[in-house]
């Protein structure tokens, strides 16, 4: 398994040491119907709308 994989993480467990970025998010979206998530470039902005959201779980159980 190599050590940086370039694909969005999808799973939770996969994305981590950003427990607080996912909260936060989380709240945000009880919050509002607009969350702007913004960074630089492949710093993970893909996973945590994945893994924050439950998206990918929802689009896993459609398939």
């Amino acid at each position: 398994m190599p050590y940086f994989d370039p694909e969005p993480k999808k799973c939770r467990e996969d994305f981590f040491n950003a427990e607080k970025e996912v909260e936060e998010f989380k709240r945000g979206l009880n919050v509002s119907k607009l969350v702007v998530v913004s960074g630089l470039r492949r710093y993970g902005k893909t996973s945590l709308i994945l893994t924050g959201s439950g998206l990918n779980d929802t689009l896993n159980h459609s398939q």
